[in-house]
């Protein structure tokens, strides 16, 4: 009985070792397995790829090509000193509203190109200066602020 046991111990410590043998062939061979993997993902969709990243290179070369750079510069530097100064006089106002900025600055933006004219500008402003001070129950000067950051920049474009 024990020579029956320590064969099937001795067997059972054969097997372990093929298993640990098996899971370090395993670990070893994941990074070439991959390698294999995205070769022949590339293979099938290479082109679409290259393709892909061609067009967004080239739309983004045309961007940074055209773009106005000492215009933009004097718009950041006026933007920042605007929403310093509203964030100084109203703290917490130019966090919480990412939402009422960023569709003032589109309405600002489309009065700078000539998309719409300044009268219009003014009274989508107001307009949504006064929808804003109905819904949210905040300070006006909170709201005027957020409002007004993007007027002084679109008057100062107008001009």
């Amino acid at each position: 009985m024990a020579v029956l046991f320590a064969y099937s111990w001795r067997v059972v410590l054969w097997e372990l070792k093929n298993w640990q043998n098996s899971l370090k062939f395993i670990v070893r061979s994941t990074p070439e397995l991959l390698k294999f993997v995205g070769s022949v993902f590339y293979y099938y969709f290479g082109d679409v790829i290259e393709t892909s990243l061609s067009a967004i290179w080239s739309i983004y070369s045309g961007i940074v090509s055209s773009a106005p750079v000492p215009e933009l510069t004097t718009i950041i530097l006026l933007a920042s000193i605007v929403l310093s100064i509203s964030e100084a006089a109203v703290p917490d106002s130019v966090n919480s509203e990412p939402t009422l900025l960023t569709f003032s600055g589109i309405i600002g933006y489309a009065a700078v190109r000539g998309f719409i004219s300044e009268p219009f500008f003014w009274t989508l402003l107001l307009g949504i200066f006064l929808l804003r001070s109905v819904l949210v129950e905040e300070g006006l000067c909170f709201i005027c602020i957020t409002c007004g950051s993007s007027a002084s920049l679109s008057r100062r474009d107008m001009d």
